[in-house]
């Protein structure tokens, strides 16, 4: 019985200590390069001097509920600079929708329809190949980032450059 105990002890020690690494964190010094790379794909919403780079899935309740709050908020677009990133989630299935966003013109607008209003929106006739290269662009550097959950939010505190 002692050694039973001895067991589920060590067990239960050896689990509790172990780090999950798997949602490690990566420096900014590493991940605003990365972001500013595929800058030119955000959408951007707010005029704010910290840069907030977010990574939505339109599909996801709680990347909708994010986007509705700094939709509204004149406040929060004053004080931030959002450069939004469509990035699936898997279990939502929302490649073709990020597809269609990524297709049409205004895509600010588009996704304010989608999340806040939400009316559809025009599907995409044929495939385009730089849309789809804009997408798989985005998931390797949210791969690289570690991006594991939606809405995932980086922040940049460091004052944007005068142009």
């Amino acid at each position: 019985m002692k050694k039973f105990f001895y067991i589920i002890m060590i067990l239960f020690v050896t689990f509790a200590s172990a780090k999950d690494t798997s949602h490690k964190k990566v420096s900014l010094d590493i991940s605003i390069p990365l972001l500013k790379s595929i800058e030119s794909s955000a959408i951007r919403l707010g005029e704010g001097k910290t840069e907030v780079y977010v990574f939505l899935d339109p599909y996801c309740p709680h990347s909708q509920n994010f986007f509705e709050m700094i939709n509204e908020s004149k406040k929060m677009q004053k004080k931030y600079s959002y450069h939004i990133f469509l990035y699936e989630l898997k279990r939502m299935k929302s490649h073709e929708i990020i597809r269609d966003i990524y297709a049409n013109n205004n895509l600010l607008l588009q996704l304010q329809k989608l999340m806040v209003n939400k009316v559809n929106i025009p599907k995409t006739v044929k495939l385009n190949e730089s849309i789809e290269n804009k997408i798989e662009t985005i998931e390797v550097i949210a791969k690289q980032l570690n991006v594991y959950k939606r809405p995932y939010l980086i922040m940049n505190k460091k004052r944007k450059s005068k142009k």
